[in-house]
């Protein structure tokens, strides 16, 4: 969800399409791809207004998209035919301008004889009107989940990602044993797809997806259990780790989210997996075009008062910022950013230091999911190294990697302890809400009656 417009460079056409306003509230837009025998023939399309109704009401006749925008340079024109409200015929047809990757994918997702239904956030989404936008966003999960199927778009196909696909099938079936991941599986792997922070809601709510580079395919399932038998080099490639195993795990587990697709009471239209602090901690350093949308695109699998920080594409960085940081921690600290940087925060409020990471484990299983050991602090102050006092929690992955030695912190009005790494004069936050098992209840018993000031840094 990319807030600038598509359009050629010399301005916008006299026969661009004018999006006409949709008529009721939860509403959405679809395309639908007109069939061509010619692989290379102009796209072709119709805008049609749909009722998306309910949870619950099964799988909707449509498709979704999940791509990255790409480049917009060169942006290619489709056009779109318009009923003319007087029958079957249609007015002469108008242009939109689409990106370069976009437009590829509409090339090799139409089909040669029959009509697809689609959605896509770059068509189907005046991008022109904040608050359409604003309103889409908030049923952004539920168009994905309601989609009979997500198709995963990853580019044109190259030379260096040749064989990808056909090796990662083969791993999946077992019929070929890898004894370590060919080069074309790491090639696919850079594609810019996998560091897009929209595409986690995107695969998360999806009841079926289908994975494409160029014209080659693979069922998502299958793409996850060649990937984990291709023994990804996690160790040489360390990037990858906070990477894929958080979409393969999201993508693996697409046939259990429907069980969960009711809305929770404070967030409609969510899937709810974790706080939204706690999935800023796991994901916040994937890329968005616009800042804000780092927040935005996890409330679709997040839960969050939405009448504490909901899309809003008129508020600034600055402002979202700072809603999210008092929603993970407390009304009680104080939130600046860093001079000009605006993705660092200043973050001051009252505090104590419980304890320290002692000892960690990854669980490269699972992309949710670390093992912590805290080594709490003792009545005199200091730290316990003889272990007897160590707390081990499962704890949610995260997307800076958690160190011994790292300290755990609790700021007055948090809920959940804070884990910082101590510079000279103030501290780094490493995850800002920390998720410690409630039925291990040795981290609130150290909870200390003077806090002191704290100062914190939370770079994005």
């Amino acid at each position: 969800m990319a807030g600038s417009e598509l359009r050629p460079k010399s301005g916008r056409a006299t026969d661009a399409y004018d999006y006409s306003p949709l008529s009721e509230h939860g509403n959405i837009r679809l395309i639908r791809l007109m069939g061509h025998k010619d692989k290379g023939a102009p796209i072709q399309c119709q805008l049609f207004e749909y009722p998306l109704q309910e949870p619950g009401q099964g799988a909707h006749l449509y498709e979704a998209l999940s791509y990255v925008w790409g480049s917009e340079e060169d942006n290619q024109p489709i056009c779109i035919q318009e009923p003319d409200g007087k029958g079957d015929t249609f007015l002469a047809p108008r242009r939109l301008y689409v990106t370069q990757n976009l437009y590829a994918a509409l090339l090799h997702i139409r089909n040669r004889l029959l009509d697809r239904v689609l959605w896509i956030d770059a068509i189907c989404i005046n991008q022109e009107d904040n608050k359409e936008k604003e309103q889409q966003v908030q049923f952004m999960a539920k168009i994905y989940a309601s989609a009979n199927r997500v198709i995963v778009w990853l580019g044109e196909a190259s030379s260096d990602t040749d064989g990808a696909f056909e090796a990662l099938c083969k791993y999946a079936t077992k019929e070929q044993i890898s004894s370590s991941t060919p080069r074309p599986v790491l090639a696919l792997l850079e594609r810019p797809w996998f560091r897009r922070i929209w595409v986690l809601q995107e695969v998360a709510v999806a009841r079926q997806i289908l994975i494409k580079c160029g014209p080659d395919e693979v069922d998502g399932l299958v793409f996850c259990s060649g990937l984990d038998a291709s023994k990804l080099p996690y160790d040489t490639y360390p990037d990858l780790r906070t990477l894929v195993p958080p979409i393969t795990y999201l993508i693996r587990h697409v046939t259990f989210w429907p069980q969960s697709r009711t809305s929770h009471p404070d967030v409609p239209h969510s899937l709810a997996i974790r706080p939204l602090g706690q999935l800023a901690d796991m994901y916040h350093t994937r890329e968005a075009k616009n800042l804000v949308d780092k927040v935005y695109a996890l409330l679709g699998i997040g839960f969050c008062d939405p009448t504490k920080l909901s899309a809003d594409y008129e508020a600034t960085w600055e402002v979202v910022f700072e809603k999210l940081i008092k929603l993970s921690l407390s009304d009680q600290v104080s939130v600046g950013v860093w001079g000009d940087k605006r993705g660092v925060a200043v973050i001051r409020g009252k505090g104590r230091v419980l304890g320290m990471v002692s000892s960690i484990r990854v669980d490269d299983t699972r992309g949710d999911i670390q093992h912590i050991g805290i080594t709490w602090k003792n009545a005199h102050g200091g730290f316990d190294t003889g272990g007897h006092r160590e707390s081990l929690f499962p704890l949610q992955a995260s997307a800076k990697a958690v160190h011994k030695g790292d300290a755990i912190c609790l700021l007055k009005g948090a809920v959940e302890p804070t884990i910082i790494r101590l510079c000279n004069d103030y501290s780094v936050i490493i995850m800002i809400q920390a998720s410690l098992a409630r039925t291990d209840s040795k981290w609130s018993e150290q909870i200390p009656a003077s806090p002191t000031d704290l100062v914190l840094v939370w770079d994005w």
